[in-house]
């Protein structure tokens, strides 16, 4: 098989899993309850992959879990608490410091986002919806760029890069920013077109749909940068571990971290960069 080829092969089953999963979430996601617990089951298996990756105590799902149902404004108090009682356990007691670094980085690392994730997902299916639709459109424009330009043989990757992960190059990381942002862009006519199709009956105008579309675009490329971040930590992330992907429930897309990589620090500044 010729490596244009084989770079690709991977395809079919991206194209499956995405052709049968996304009708399925977007069902799931119209509706608020069902929203809700989704993104709680998220955190969930992403909390067990971790607990796989990294090796970390059973307790981190609990923990983690746990920090995810404390209210609002007591929220920030208690993870600060938790990670300072981590550094004192891991100097008063016999507790390692690999699992002790592997529970201080799953915290920052999953619960933290997924505390966004779940005060968004009862807030706004559109909001929902919109910022998976640019972070992972952000990843496939990394993705076929990246590829597109190591066929041609213009693939630039400079040491530093490949240290994070071989598959990327400069390409990659333009391709995912130029993806990410049209696709922000062009989020007032997506949402157009769903309700011409009826396949939403939500008529609540997005923040996105008073923007200019400069400040669209702007928006678009600040979230892009954020998802290319997210997906770069959980590569080097995953390089510490020695694995490329953090499960195979999703058949060509890895685990669960690996298709909500991209969204962990976007949607912790996406109610930011929409004014809320």
């Amino acid at each position: 098989m010729s490596v244009k080829a084989s770079q690709w092969s991977d395809l079919p089953r991206r194209l499956a899993t995405i052709s049968i999963g996304v009708p399925i979430l977007w069902i799931i996601w119209s509706s608020d309850e069902w929203r809700v617990l989704f993104f709680y089951g998220t955190h969930l298996a992403m909390c067990w992959e971790w607990l796989n990756l990294s090796g970390c105590h059973w307790s981190f799902l609990l923990l983690s879990l746990g920090l995810s149902l404390v209210a609002d404004e007591f929220f920030v108090a208690a993870f600060t608490s938790t990670i300072a009682l981590l550094s004192i356990m891991t100097a008063a007691m016999p507790l390692s410091q690999t699992k002790a670094e592997a529970f201080t980085t799953g915290l920052i690392f999953i619960c933290l986002p997924f505390r966004s994730w779940n005060n968004l997902a009862e807030s706004s299916f559109r909001d929902t919806v919109s910022l998976l639709l640019t972070v992972w459109n952000c990843d496939t424009g990394a993705l076929v760029v990246g590829r597109l330009t190591k066929s041609a043989g213009w693939q630039v990757s400079p040491l530093w890069l490949q240290r994070i992960s071989p598959s990327k190059s400069v390409g990659g990381l333009v391709g995912g920013l130029l993806f990410g942002a049209m696709t922000f862009w062009s989020l007032p006519w997506f949402w157009q077109l769903m309700e011409n199709l009826q396949w939403t009956t939500i008529a609540v105008s997005l923040p996105v749909e008073s923007q200019s579309s400069l400040m669209r675009l702007q928006t678009g490329a600040l979230l892009s940068l954020a998802a290319i971040l997210g997906d770069s930590w959980e590569s080097t992330i995953k390089r510490r571990y020695g694995v490329k992907d953090s499960g195979k429930l999703l058949p060509g897309h890895g685990g669960v971290l690996d298709r909500f990589d991209s969204s962990l620090i976007a949607v912790m500044i996406f109610p930011l960069l929409l004014g809320r």
